[in-house]
């Protein structure tokens, strides 16, 4: 049986707070597992890529775009550095 792990570079530059579970160095330890497991060979990976909203919208209706849209927009500002 393969593995198929889709996700994108750009994750592991994500830094949530605490134990939280989509932290880097959480998906290294399940690479490393499934390596000590000897399983590594059977993971096939796939890099995510951004994709037109015309092509979401194949399988997700509008409001939940643009809830995701306004959510994602409130919170940038709490997630931006602060300079200086």
């Amino acid at each position: 049986m393969g593995i198929l792990f889709i996700s994108n570079d750009i994750c592991f530059e994500h830094q949530p707070s605490g134990n939280h579970p989509e932290r880097p160095d959480r998906l290294s330890a399940v690479f490393d597992g499934l390596k000590r497991a000897r399983m590594g060979s059977t993971i096939t990976k796939l890099s995510a890529e951004a994709v037109d909203e015309n092509i979401v919208l194949q399988v997700h209706d509008q409001e939940l775009i643009s809830e995701l849209k306004k959510i994602s927009d409130k919170e940038a500002a709490l997630l931006m550095p602060i300079q200086g």
